[in-house]
């Protein structure tokens, strides 16, 4: 149950560290539009997929859209492998990211089913630990295997679906119990989920802001001074390392505070940390900012997947949370679209500072209204 976010984070993480020898195998003419294509092509899919895959388990129930989702993604991930024409590539990235979102919409939907809400919420922020966690050791496990077999060899940890997949088909009967298939068409599905939409629409702009970690970071460092690629990664793991932390605790945070308080708190810790990336000007304040802003980073992808779950009835949460992950995918692509003017006007230190000081100003906002609620 906690092997969706591990599968999803190789996605983005395993062919990354090669991009440069992925451009100069496709050659010097469209080898760099294939390389960054690589790498967009798996959100799109998620983006569809999120939706189709949500839709997928209402209509024939997790165990089969599990099982054929782990399948697909060992045999898409492994495409490198054995595929070596550009197209062909393409579309096994975009099925790698239908896949992804299939297994995830089916895992979490699997823990709903199986643990309470206090639980549920504890073990969607494990899951996004680990997710994390994985994304820094396949980052460092994809450089080593690259370097012994050239850019195609790090896609054989994509197989690493089989043995969850062999894991699943032994398990997952003893723990849930088969359900007839979902006698709503598509249509009637998304028109029972339209109650949900407020929700939906704050999660692309929140996970817009999260990227800017991602996206928008390294050009600023770039910016402060730093050439070395090797530098940035030191200092850009930071996020990676308190999103650890983060998605861990937001289980434990919600418990404790609230669903608004949740959002609240993770609100002004990430437009504090953006906020000080903004200002910074050296590495240790720009690594301050990184673990900050990492810390509630950490904290978005369950806390969305909480919010929206405990929205839905028990019939509609498989399409409820695959939504999410398409809804995230939209912010991750919004991002450049939404900023790049705004760098253009401002300068990359001052879209931080911007994006920061209004996401703080939305904690503080809510923490007040909470305060008000409660009193």
């Amino acid at each position: 149950m906690l092997s969706g976010n591990i599968l999803t984070a190789l996605v983005f993480t395993l062919l990354a560290p090669v991009l440069p020898d992925i451009a100069a195998h496709f050659g010097t003419g469209n080898g760099a539009f294939v390389a960054q294509m690589v790498m967009t092509m798996p959100g799109a899919g998620i983006i569809v997929g999120g939706i189709a895959g949500g839709l997928l388990v209402v209509r024939v129930g997790i165990r089969p859209a599990l099982f054929g989702g782990l399948a697909l993604f060992g045999v898409a991930g492994a495409a490198p492998l054995y595929i070596d024409a550009a197209p062909g590539l393409l579309v096994s990235r975009f099925v790698l990211g239908l896949a992804a979102a299939t297994v995830q919409t089916a895992l979490v939907t699997l823990i709903t089913v199986a643990f309470d809400d206090n639980r549920r919420a504890k073990l969607i922020g494990y899951a996004g630990a680990i997710g994390y966690s994985a994304a820094i050791g396949s980052i460092l496990a994809s450089g080593a295997l690259a370097e012994v077999g050239g850019w195609r060899a790090p896609a054989i940890l994509y197989l690493l679906a089989l043995p969850i997949l062999a894991v699943a088909l032994l398990c997952i009967g003893r723990i849930e119990r088969p359900e007839p298939a979902g006698r709503d068409g598509a249509r009637g599905t998304v028109r029972k989920l339209l109650p949900l939409w407020p929700s939906y629409l704050l999660i692309p702009p929140l996970y817009a802001a999260n990227y800017m970690l991602a996206i928008q970071f390294p050009f600023l460092l770039a910016a402060n001074g730093v050439a070395s690629p090797a530098e940035k990664s030191w200092i850009m793991v930071w996020s990676s390392v308190m999103a650890v932390a983060g998605a861990a605790s937001s289980g434990f945070v919600r418990k404790r505070f609230g669903q608004v308080r949740l959002f609240a708190l993770l609100c002004l810790l990430l437009g504090t940390g953006e906020a000080v990336i903004g200002f910074s000007a050296a590495a240790p304040m720009s690594i301050a900012g990184a673990a900050i802003a990492g810390l509630a980073g950490g904290m978005v992808l369950p806390a969305l997947i909480n919010l929206v779950v405990g929205q839905a009835s028990a019939e509609l949460r498989s399409a409820a949370i695959g939504f999410v992950f398409s809804a995230a995918y939209v912010g991750q692509f919004l991002n450049p679209v939404l900023l790049e003017p705004l760098r253009s006007l401002l300068g990359i230190h001052g879209i931080f500072v911007a994006v920061g000081s209004l996401l703080a100003a939305i904690g503080v906002a809510l923490f007040g209204y909470a305060a008000v609620r409660r009193g």
